[in-house]
Protein backbone atom coordinates (compact mmCIF):
# COMPACT_ATOMS: atom_id res chain seq x y z
CA UNK A 1 0.00 0.00 0.00
CA UNK A 2 1.48 3.45 -0.86
CA UNK A 3 2.05 6.70 1.61
CA UNK A 4 -0.70 8.90 0.55
CA UNK A 5 -0.15 12.82 1.22
CA UNK A 6 -3.34 14.75 1.22
CA UNK A 7 -3.54 18.55 0.41
CA UNK A 8 -6.76 20.42 1.09
CA UNK A 9 -7.42 23.98 1.34
CA UNK A 10 -9.87 26.98 0.02
CA UNK A 11 -9.86 27.34 -4.20
CA UNK A 12 -6.74 28.78 -5.35
CA UNK A 13 -4.53 28.34 -2.36
CA UNK A 14 -1.69 26.22 -4.23
CA UNK A 15 -2.81 22.72 -3.81
CA UNK A 16 -2.11 21.86 -7.39
CA UNK A 17 0.66 24.26 -7.29
CA UNK A 18 2.36 21.98 -3.87
CA UNK A 19 1.59 18.78 -5.92
CA UNK A 20 3.03 20.15 -8.90
CA UNK A 21 6.55 21.18 -7.31
CA UNK A 22 6.53 17.80 -5.21
CA UNK A 23 6.16 15.82 -8.17
CA UNK A 24 8.79 18.17 -10.50
CA UNK A 25 11.78 18.43 -7.51
CA UNK A 26 11.01 14.96 -6.03
CA UNK A 27 10.12 12.44 -8.95
CA UNK A 28 11.83 9.78 -7.57
CA UNK A 29 10.00 9.82 -4.20
CA UNK A 30 6.19 11.41 -5.31
CA UNK A 31 3.97 10.94 -8.43
CA UNK A 32 0.40 12.37 -8.45
CA UNK A 33 -2.56 10.95 -7.68
CA UNK A 34 -4.73 11.00 -10.39
CA UNK A 35 -8.17 12.18 -10.42
CA UNK A 36 -11.23 11.65 -12.25
CA UNK A 37 -13.49 14.02 -12.90
CA UNK A 38 -16.36 14.97 -15.22
CA UNK A 39 -15.05 18.82 -15.22
CA UNK A 40 -14.16 20.03 -18.32
CA UNK A 41 -10.33 21.21 -18.40
CA UNK A 42 -9.68 24.78 -18.22
CA UNK A 43 -8.11 26.76 -21.03
CA UNK A 44 -5.07 26.97 -18.69
CA UNK A 45 -4.99 23.76 -16.79
CA UNK A 46 -1.83 21.78 -18.22
CA UNK A 47 -0.79 19.74 -14.88
CA UNK A 48 -1.57 15.65 -15.02
CA UNK A 49 -3.46 15.04 -11.91
CA UNK A 50 -6.69 15.18 -13.63
CA UNK A 51 -8.26 12.85 -15.95
CA UNK A 52 -11.21 14.48 -17.58
CA UNK A 53 -14.32 12.05 -18.54
CA UNK A 54 -18.00 12.26 -19.36
CA UNK A 55 -20.56 11.38 -16.87
CA UNK A 56 -20.97 8.37 -18.04
CA UNK A 57 -17.74 6.89 -18.02
CA UNK A 58 -17.89 8.32 -14.22
CA UNK A 59 -20.66 6.37 -13.61
CA UNK A 60 -18.90 3.24 -14.93
CA UNK A 61 -16.02 3.43 -13.16
CA UNK A 62 -17.99 4.33 -9.98
CA UNK A 63 -20.36 1.10 -10.46
CA UNK A 64 -17.40 -0.93 -11.15
CA UNK A 65 -15.61 0.06 -7.63
CA UNK A 66 -12.75 1.56 -9.47
CA UNK A 67 -12.62 4.81 -6.75
CA UNK A 68 -11.67 4.65 -3.35
CA UNK A 69 -12.83 8.27 -2.66
CA UNK A 70 -15.32 9.75 -4.75
CA UNK A 71 -17.98 13.00 -4.32
CA UNK A 72 -19.56 15.72 -5.98
CA UNK A 73 -18.78 19.32 -5.77
CA UNK A 74 -20.17 21.64 -7.34
CA UNK A 75 -22.17 19.87 -10.41
CA UNK A 76 -19.13 17.79 -11.24
CA UNK A 77 -17.89 14.30 -10.18
CA UNK A 78 -14.59 13.53 -8.72
CA UNK A 79 -12.55 10.08 -7.94
CA UNK A 80 -9.86 8.79 -7.05
CA UNK A 81 -8.69 5.28 -8.42
CA UNK A 82 -8.17 2.55 -6.04
CA UNK A 83 -5.18 1.57 -8.53
CA UNK A 84 -3.05 4.42 -7.47
CA UNK A 85 -2.76 2.48 -3.97
CA UNK A 86 -1.67 -0.27 -5.02
CA UNK A 87 1.97 -1.40 -4.93
CA UNK A 88 3.20 1.59 -5.32
CA UNK A 89 6.89 2.74 -4.04
CA UNK A 90 6.44 6.06 -4.17
CA UNK A 91 4.38 8.77 -1.95
CA UNK A 92 1.30 9.62 -3.91
CA UNK A 93 0.34 12.89 -3.50
CA UNK A 94 -3.09 14.74 -4.22
CA UNK A 95 -5.63 17.62 -3.43
CA UNK A 96 -8.97 17.75 -2.41
CA UNK A 97 -11.18 20.59 -1.17
CA UNK A 98 -11.98 20.20 2.81
CA UNK A 99 -14.70 19.15 3.22
CA UNK A 100 -14.26 15.72 1.78
CA UNK A 101 -10.96 15.05 4.00
CA UNK A 102 -12.86 12.71 6.58
CA UNK A 103 -13.35 9.94 3.49
CA UNK A 104 -9.10 9.53 3.51
CA UNK A 105 -9.10 8.69 7.16
CA UNK A 106 -9.51 5.07 6.69
CA UNK A 107 -6.07 5.10 4.17
CA UNK A 108 -3.07 3.40 6.28
CA UNK A 109 0.36 5.49 5.84
CA UNK A 110 -1.96 9.01 5.04
CA UNK A 111 -0.64 12.19 6.09
CA UNK A 112 -2.51 15.80 5.19
CA UNK A 113 -1.25 19.13 4.68
CA UNK A 114 -3.98 21.70 5.21
CA UNK A 115 -3.26 25.39 3.49
CA UNK A 116 -5.09 28.53 5.02
CA UNK A 117 -5.81 32.47 4.56
CA UNK A 118 -4.05 34.91 6.96
CA UNK A 119 -6.95 37.93 7.39
CA UNK A 120 -6.13 39.34 3.53
CA UNK A 121 -6.16 36.25 1.71
CA UNK A 122 -9.06 36.35 -0.05
CA UNK A 123 -7.52 39.27 -2.12
CA UNK A 124 -4.12 37.15 -2.34
CA UNK A 125 -6.13 33.58 -4.06
CA UNK A 126 -8.13 36.21 -6.27
CA UNK A 127 -5.01 37.59 -7.46
CA UNK A 128 -3.32 34.37 -7.98
CA UNK A 129 -6.45 33.22 -9.74
CA UNK A 130 -6.65 35.99 -12.38
CA UNK A 131 -2.90 35.76 -12.76
CA UNK A 132 -2.94 32.25 -13.75
CA UNK A 133 -5.66 33.24 -15.94
CA UNK A 134 -8.86 32.54 -14.30
CA UNK A 135 -11.69 34.31 -16.24
CA UNK A 136 -13.16 36.86 -14.15
CA UNK A 137 -16.38 34.48 -14.23
CA UNK A 138 -14.28 31.92 -12.48
CA UNK A 139 -12.53 33.77 -10.24
CA UNK A 140 -16.19 35.39 -8.92
CA UNK A 141 -18.04 31.85 -8.88
CA UNK A 142 -14.73 30.42 -7.17
CA UNK A 143 -14.00 33.46 -4.53
CA UNK A 144 -17.71 32.89 -3.17
CA UNK A 145 -16.71 28.93 -2.35
CA UNK A 146 -13.42 30.06 -0.67
CA UNK A 147 -15.47 31.10 2.79
CA UNK A 148 -16.72 27.82 2.81
CA UNK A 149 -13.76 26.25 2.02
CA UNK A 150 -12.15 27.86 5.05
CA UNK A 151 -14.97 27.17 7.35
CA UNK A 152 -14.74 23.47 6.47
CA UNK A 153 -10.64 23.51 6.99
CA UNK A 154 -11.56 24.39 10.44
CA UNK A 155 -13.80 22.14 11.22
CA UNK A 156 -11.42 19.04 10.09
CA UNK A 157 -8.30 20.86 11.65
CA UNK A 158 -8.44 17.90 13.98
CA UNK A 159 -8.38 15.59 11.65
CA UNK A 160 -5.81 17.18 9.29
CA UNK A 161 -3.52 18.06 13.05
CA UNK A 162 -3.25 14.23 13.68
CA UNK A 163 -2.44 13.37 10.51
CA UNK A 164 0.07 16.31 9.07
CA UNK A 165 -0.27 19.93 9.51
CA UNK A 166 -2.17 23.15 9.02
CA UNK A 167 0.07 26.08 7.17
CA UNK A 168 -0.91 29.60 6.65
CA UNK A 169 -0.42 30.56 3.23
CA UNK A 170 1.10 33.80 2.17
CA UNK A 171 2.55 33.31 -1.18
CA UNK A 172 4.28 30.81 -3.16
CA UNK A 173 7.31 31.11 -0.61
CA UNK A 174 5.44 30.05 2.53
CA UNK A 175 5.34 26.77 0.17
CA UNK A 176 8.62 26.93 -1.03
CA UNK A 177 10.46 28.28 2.96
CA UNK A 178 7.63 25.81 5.50
CA UNK A 179 5.46 23.81 3.56
CA UNK A 180 7.96 21.63 1.02
CA UNK A 181 10.79 21.68 4.05
CA UNK A 182 8.18 20.11 6.67
CA UNK A 183 6.85 17.54 4.01
CA UNK A 184 10.47 16.65 3.47
CA UNK A 185 11.52 16.44 7.12
CA UNK A 186 8.23 13.90 7.65
CA UNK A 187 8.22 11.69 5.11
CA UNK A 188 11.62 11.66 2.96
CA UNK A 189 14.58 9.71 4.90
CA UNK A 190 17.09 10.46 2.11
CA UNK A 191 15.95 13.82 0.08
Amino acid sequence: MSTVLMITGPSGIGKTYLTEQLVNQYPSHFEPLRLYTTRPARDNEYFTDRIHVTKSEFTMRFQNGDFFVADQFHGNWYGYSKRALRNNHKIVVGNTWPALIPKFIHIPGLYLIGMTLNNNGVEILKKRMIDRGDSHKTVHERTKLISKDVQDLESVRPLIEKFGKIFKILDNSTIHEDVIPWIKSSLLNDA
